[in-house]
């Protein structure tokens, strides 16, 4: 090779090259002399292999590891029917592997062959895309289209054949292997459907979420651990899905063993994975028929696959899980942001007043363990019910209690006493026995006052 020559395999290294791609599998033969050639000179690590479908599945397996395209080199006639099974493989796990096929001469096509190479009719089926390059000088740009497919949406093998006599033959410059990589776009959710997914998860009390390939490519890992730490949320990771949010045995486990336990989930979010048999089709028994689902996919068809989906949502995976974590966060009342005002429907009118000044109305509105959940991300809590102040106390925050005339030194929390509002002591001249008339003459700037010096809206 002259000094300052660019050849067709020189341009194919280059293209690949810029997707952080170092490694190739191939099952290599005199018609990728010249690509071999420029790989190596390149840097890459040439994998040798012995058979076509072993040499897709290698592939196959680095794009699963890395994230990053898999590719393999292979021959036409007896190797594309010999890299079905490796490509079929690829296409049902939604591996980026980019197959490139080197076909004979175009000048040695028959015009009665059995087999019509421009077709791709073996593959079409188990491929996102299959093309031939039609010219030496769109090497470049067909590396790009077929990478583009490979690794945006729904992720995918392609194919590629290259008659064999581009890759020597000499052009003028790298054409599009000269610019950087095309970015891949990657879409956001709709933040509608977001906030209904949020209402549903933040309302549930066996909330399950479910890690496909989709979390795995879209790096959604991060966003999935925050929602099991912070929010206590279970996941099961399926597929190359598990792992994303590492499998302790407590919150995190293998879609195997977490598939027993499904059936009890109130809300179920899929993210990344599709509702096929291994899911058991999102149908019973596998789980239970008046679960509501929440389905992220990059790709919309997937949604609602087999079960109506009530909150179906088409996106990147790790965007929406980082969309949700952000939408769950303002649903929840910060710690030492937010006050707490609990009672009957009788403390409504009072509590309502009070909450417009600072933190959050929750009258009537509550379970006993939905209160004690709140309020652990409350600063304090301000009612006139003996169970929301026990439950609140368990939380460990300051409760407010409001006692009419009965003794309540019987009846405040334990480690409370600091925190009574007796209104029979703050109500001046007060003499009546009913508590109901005792709070109501209870003013507000008096409870407000109260909580104001006792110093629990400083910082």
């Amino acid at each position: 090779m002259q000094n300052g020559t660019i050849n067709g395999g020189m341009v194919v290294s280059r293209a690949l090259s810029r997707y952080g791609i170092r490694t190739v599998f191939a099952v290599a033969g005199a018609s990728h002399t010249f690509l071999l050639d420029a790989l190596d000179r390149d840097g890459f690590r040439i994998v040798s292999s012995r058979h076509e479908s072993g040499c897709v599945s290698a592939a196959d397996g680095y794009a699963r590891i890395t994230g990053r395209l898999g590719v393999a080199l292979i021959i036409a006639d007896q190797g594309t029917p010999n890299a079905i099974n490796g490509i079929a493989a690829a296409f049902h796990a939604c591996s980026p592997v980019l197959v490139l096929i080197a076909r004979l001469p175009n000048s040695w096509t028959e015009a009665e062959s059995e087999y019509d190479n421009a077709k791709h009719p073996l593959v079409g089926p188990i491929t996102k895309w299959a093309r031939t390059v039609p010219a030496a000088e769109r090497l470049a740009e067909f590396i790009d289209a077929g990478a583009k497919r490979a690794l945006g949406g729904r992720c995918g093998p392609v194919v590629l054949q290259i008659p064999q006599e581009y890759f020597s033959q000499t052009l003028a410059d790298y054409g599009a292997a000269a610019q950087p990589a095309p970015l891949t776009a990657r879409p956001a959710a709709d933040p509608s459907a977001i906030d209904a997914a949020a209402d549903l998860l933040a309302g549930a009390e066996r909330p399950l979420l479910i890690a496909g390939a989709g979390a795995a490519y879209g790096n959604a890992g991060p966003a999935l651990q925050t929602l099991v730490e912070r929010f206590d949320m279970p996941i099961a990771g399926n597929g190359l899905g598990r792992g994303v949010v590492p499998e302790d045995w407590e919150r995190s486990f293998s879609w195997p063993l977490m598939q027993i336990a499904a059936k009890d989930a109130d809300v179920v979010c899929v993210v990344g994975a599709r509702l096929k048999q291994r899911l058991g089709y999102g149908l019973t028994p596998r789980f239970s028929p008046a679960a509501k689902f929440i389905q992220i996919d990059v790709m919309a068809e997937e949604l609602s696959r087999n079960r109506r989906v009530d909150v179906p949502i088409s996106a990147d995976a790790g965007l929406a899980a980082s969309q949700l974590v952000t939408a769950l966060e303002r649903r929840r009342a910060p710690r030492g942001l937010r006050a707490l005002w609990l009672g009957a429907g009788s403390d409504r009118t009072r509590n309502a007043e009070l909450a417009a000044r600072h933190g959050i109305d929750a009258t009537d509105r509550f379970s006993i363990p939905q209160l004690a959940e709140l309020a652990r991300q409350a600063r304090f809590a301000v009612t006139n019910d003996s169970g929301p102040m026990h439950a609140c106390a368990a939380a460990g925050v300051p409760v407010f209690g409001l006692f009419g005339p009965s003794d309540w030194r019987r009846n405040h929390a334990l480690g409370q006493r600091e925190h009574v509002l007796a209104c029979t002591e703050m109500v001046a001249g007060y003499a009546g026995q009913r508590t109901g008339d005792c709070l109501a003459a209870l003013e507000v700037d008096l409870v407000w006052q109260r909580l104001t010096d006792s110093g629990v809206f400083n910082d």
